[in-house]
């Protein structure tokens, strides 16, 4: 099985060394605005286009490992990605690989214990 992958030009690719937890919501916003009026017509105004997140869970046995935390770090933080700056591509455990931003969730991983970060990363996922 491979491992959670983060790839993008001139950057050292990271491995994470363990899977994340399933199951992986697709998490999304449509991009529109509903309503209803007072005789039950429908109204709906599509403001863009819809959006998905991946939500990676590393809680429990698939916390991260400090290495995996620090490499991490670096690939979010380099100017050719720097957070959410810039896009970069992202393969998972099946070999899909997903052209994505970061979005949230680095800041709030907690140290559990000597080698293992805990929470959870949510990438966007960018429009083909």
């Amino acid at each position: 099985m491979p491992y959670p992958t983060f790839t993008q030009s001139g950057v050292t690719t990271v491995v994470l060394s363990r899977a994340d937890q399933w199951p992986r919501p697709v998490e999304g916003d449509e991009g529109q605005l509903t309503g209803q009026t007072a005789a039950a017509i429908v109204r709906i105004a599509t403001l863009r286009p819809p959006v998905e997140f991946l939500t990676l869970n590393y809680t429990g046995e698939a916390a991260i490992t400090q290495a995996d935390y620090v490499a991490l770090a670096a690939f979010l933080k380099d100017p050719l990605v720097n957070f959410r700056a810039l896009p970069f591509t992202f393969t998972d455990v099946d070999s899909t690989s997903y052209a994505v931003r970061y979005w949230s969730g680095f800041y709030q991983l907690q140290r559990v214990a000597v080698n293992a970060w805990q929470g959870r990363l949510q990438l966007r996922i960018e429009p083909s």
